[in-house]
This record gives structure tokens, C-alpha cells and sequence, in this order.
């Protein structure tokens, strides 16, 4: 695969799930697939149409959830309940029985013992330029999700135009220097990967 991997929203596969639809925005390897389970690290979004839900059982990966949309009470049976608004974050494990509350868009990201992640909801100034730092000792892959309208996205020198929905994957080693700039105020979901 070449990078920047770039997944504009209007290529983007929606799938149908029990619960409402789910949209694979990345998975590595590249040509790994999610239903056999030989994926290392997976990124999604997905919709929760009905008030309750149950998640599939991942045993092996761990996952991060962040809600997009709505507020969620999730429930990790025999763990601990939680409620979860905009922008804030949910770890656990896979193979946890889990049961979800709320009709939400959520952000998901799985990793499985071979790889590590961090998530963050960035927000940041209009009209100005912004630099993103990344630690390329430390993650070997960034994708940022944008949910702006509209953002500039200075990689290298070379300049993307990427909108609302649109997914974007960099190779840290890679990668020299990040800029970002738009009109609006800049919202992006950072997503950052490490391979054991």
C-alpha cells in the first residue's frame, strides 16, 4: 500500500450489522480481513439504530470506542457500566460480554496483542495553520478521521483536500512534517498505532 492511504467518505463500503451499519475505514495488514480475524488493527465507525444493542465478541483484540453522536450506556457484564458522551472514550476488551444503551455514531478502533493504539478527539483554531507533531519512535502509523467540512492537509510539502468523513493513514517514517488549515474550526479524530 502507498501512503498517505487516503479513503475519501464517498468510496467508503457501509455494511450492514444487527444493530445498524458500520463503515471499515482501515485494517492492516492491508489485505487482512475482519471476518476471519487476521487483522492486527482495525479502524471503523458505525451506527447504533436501536435503543439496545450487544457487541461482537472480539477475544484477543483490544478496543477503544468513541462516541461521535449521541450518548451511550455501555455495559460490560461482570466489569463495570459506564455513559458516554460526545468525543469521550470507552477501553476494554474484546472478548468482554458487552451490551450497549442509546442510539449513537461511534468511532472504533481494535487492535490485537501485536499492536497497541491511542485515541484523541483534536479540536483546534480556524484560519490558522497548525502544526501536528508525531512521535515516530513511538507510533508507527497515524490516521486522522475529519469531521471539519473541509480541511487542507499539508503532508510532507504536498498538499489534500479532505472533507467531512474522510480517512487518512500516514506512515510515520515517512512522514516529516504535518500541517493542517481550514476555515473553520478544525475537528479531526487522531488515531495512533504501534506494532509489537
Amino acid at each position: 500500500m502507498e501512503f498517505p492511504f487516503i479513503l475519501k467518505s464517498k468510496n467508503q463500503d457501509i455494511k450492514k450489522w444487527s444493530g445498524g451499519n458500520t463503515t471499515q475505514l482501515c485494517i492492516y495488514p492491508f489485505d487482512s480481513s475482519y471476518e476471519d480475524r487476521t487483522f492486527i488493527f482495525r479502524v471503523s465507525t458505525a451506527t447504533v439504530d436501536v435503543e439496545s444493542s450487544a457487541f461482537t465478541i472480539l477475544p484477543g483484540y483490544h478496543r477503544s470506542l468513541m462516541i461521535l453522536k449521541g450518548v451511550l450506556e455501555i455495559k460490560h457484564a461482570r466489569h463495570y457500566n459506564k455513559t458516554l458522551k460526545q468525543f469521550e472514550i470507552d477501553e476494554f476488551e474484546g472478548g468482554w460480554e458487552t451490551y450497549g444503551c442509546g442510539i449513537v455514531t461511534d468511532f472504533n478502533v481494535m487492535t490485537s496483542e501485536k499492536a497497541q493504539h491511542k485515541l484523541n478527539y483534536i479540536q483546534l483554531n480556524a484560519n490558522e495553520l497548525q502544526t501536528l507533531e508525531i512521535d515516530a519512535s513511538r507510533f508507527h502509523y497515524v490516521g486522522f478521521y475529519i469531521l471539519s467540512k473541509q480541511l487542507n492537509f499539508n503532508l510532507n510539502n504536498k498538499q489534500y483536500q479532505l472533507e467531512h468523513r474522510d480517512f487518512i493513514l500516514v506512515d510515520s517514517k515517512q512522514t516529516e512534517k504535518i500541517e493542517i488549515q481550514s476555515s473553520e474550526v478544525i475537528e479531526i479524530i487522531q488515531v495512533s498505532i504501534t506494532i509489537l
